[in-house]
């Protein structure tokens, strides 16, 4: 680039280009930008991958017209062989190998086939087994009224027959002729009566329990745990070491074999709701081992009707499941039970959640598992220490609670004084009545558990005391003539004691 001079003095630049330049001008300049350069070499790659996919297509374009070509042939030399024969009027010249062999019967493909076809069943039973497994809605009416259509008229029941044809023909009955299937739902006492009879089935073992057991007697307060607790003692060491796994079986959830009550099955929920440690909001359904606690052979106590008694040991196994239909039909002590069994877990359960639960058995998305017992031996040896031990812990309980001393005694040795009494006895100042103690207000006598209370710790048949009506008079009867003792306005009344109470009201009662 150079300067010039104007006419006027201006400069004026111009651009000098050489001769060697301006021949190169009408070849191919070559870029110096950097993404220029990197540009035409991408547009280099591309047209290469598209020649290369081109003489693919090219190469499969052959290779088919190569296979339509031979299949031609083929064809044509079949059609020459055809002819030949047609011309000649014997089929049998043709040979074999040149007729065609049909698709289906290639034994190169027939094993590729046969796998295919197994791998169809194989998804077809994955994608619709479970849902065919688990059978249509059940439909209680339609059963129920075809089983009482049967029972009635049973030749009728069978689909494609004749029944008058029948009848003129008795002898001529098709054996091909299929009876319709049973339903899928059945009879809650056929369900009932079928595991019976499979615990039935069931050997026993070589010593049995006895025909007749005695029961567990135990203080009105004391509950079977507690009582089973107290076996840490001593002398009953080796009895608490062979009741550490111990099994309570409930009245209401539990039923016996009625040909062989040894044996026998009872309800457990298969899912639990728990609520979350950490969340006391978030609740969970957990599934249950039913059979978890009992796999070994395990002591185990049941209450009927009131009364506890030892079973023996036993150990568990998994029977059917109870249907919605034997749902329906247990008590409602039993079902709330369960119910409540099924969120003992949970906290802050409502009303509402009881109701969702039941409703949820109801429709069959929660299980109840029937879970079997067998009976696997009876050790007499626990039988006897329970009994012995119970009879101990009674009379043990009874001491603490009863007093040493005769409270009609106390009360008219604190008659006759008048005043203060130390002891057990009563206590009064002459003027203000006196208060019986504690533990001679209300004696406590021993009470088979589950006996009907009186109030007072006695059975109504008439163990111990008697019954509460003549516990309370003669309760009524002794502070009477507490207050008779004791209590004296004008100093005249000062010498009755209980006799006298007791005497006066013989005659007719006592009077102000």
């Amino acid at each position: 680039m150079t300067t010039v001079l104007g006419p006027d003095g201006e400069k004026h630049h111009a651009l000098l280009v050489s001769s060697d330049a301006a021949k190169g001008s009408d070849e191919l300049e070559v870029p110096t930008c950097p993404l220029r350069i990197a540009e035409m070499a991408i547009e280099i790659q591309l047209e290469k991958l598209r020649v290369v996919e081109a003489m693919k297509a090219r190469d499969v374009l052959v290779h088919k017209l190569s296979d339509a070509y031979t299949s031609i042939r083929e064809k044509t030399e079949m059609i020459e062989h055809l002819k030949q024969a047609l011309s000649t009027g014997n089929p049998t010249s043709v040979p074999p190998s040149s007729l065609p062999v049909a698709w289906d019967q290639n034994p190169e493909t027939a094993v590729p086939r046969t796998q295919v076809a197994d791998l169809e069943a194989l998804i077809q039973d994955l994608r619709f087994g479970p849902r065919n497994a688990m059978g249509p809605p059940p439909t209680y009416e339609e059963a129920e009224d075809r089983r009482a259509s049967i029972e009635s008229n049973p030749i009728a029941a069978v689909p494609g027959s004749n029944p008058i044809a029948m009848s003129t023909l008795p002898l001529v009955i098709s054996t091909t002729t299929a009876l319709p299937a049973p339903c899928r739902e059945e009879r809650v006492k056929d369900m009932a009566n079928a595991r019976f009879a499979f615990l039935a089935s069931i050997p026993l073992p070589d010593n049995p329990p006895d025909d007749t057991l005695k029961p567990i007697v135990l203080p009105a307060s004391c509950t079977l745990h507690e009582f089973l607790g107290s076996t840490s003692d001593a002398h009953y060491t080796h009895l608490g070491h062979r009741l550490g796994n111990y099994r309570v079986l409930q009245s209401l959830t539990t039923k016996w074999c009625p040909n062989r009550e040894e044996h026998g099955y009872f309800y457990s929920p298969l899912f639990k709701c728990s609520t979350n440690p950490r969340v006391t909001t978030a609740h969970r359904w957990q599934s249950v081992d039913v059979t978890a606690r009992m796999k070994h052979p395990t002591e185990c106590f049941y209450n009927r009707e009131g009364l506890w008694y030892y079973a023996g040991s036993y150990q568990a196994f998994r029977l059917e499941d109870l249907t919605t239909k034997e749902w329906a039909q247990l008590a409602t002590e039993t079902t709330t039970y369960l119910v409540k069994e099924t969120v003992s877990g949970r906290k802050n359960v409502s009303p509402q959640n009881i109701y969702e639960v039941s409703q949820l058995y109801s429709a069959g998305a929660l299980k109840v598992a029937c879970v079997g017992l067998q009976c696997v031996g009876f050790n007499r040896e626990v039988y006897k220490a329970i009994l012995e031990h119970a009879n101990k812990f009674t009379q043990a309980k009874w001491k603490i609670v009863n007093t040493t001393t005769n409270p009609l005694a106390n009360i008219g040795a604190a008659a006759n004084t008048g005043g203060s009494n130390t002891g057990t006895g009563v206590s009064g100042n002459g003027n203000k009545p006196g208060k019986l103690p504690v533990e001679m207000s209300r004696p406590v006598s021993p009470t088979v558990l589950g006996a009907p209370s009186t109030g007072f710790g006695v059975i109504a048949a008439g163990v111990g005391l008697g019954n509460g009506a003549v516990w309370n008079t003669t309760s009524t009867l002794l502070s009477q003539a507490n207050n008779l003792a004791i209590l004296s306005s004008d100093g005249n009344d000062t010498g009755h004691t209980a006799e006298g109470a007791m005497a006066a009201y013989r005659a007719g009662g006592f009077k102000k």
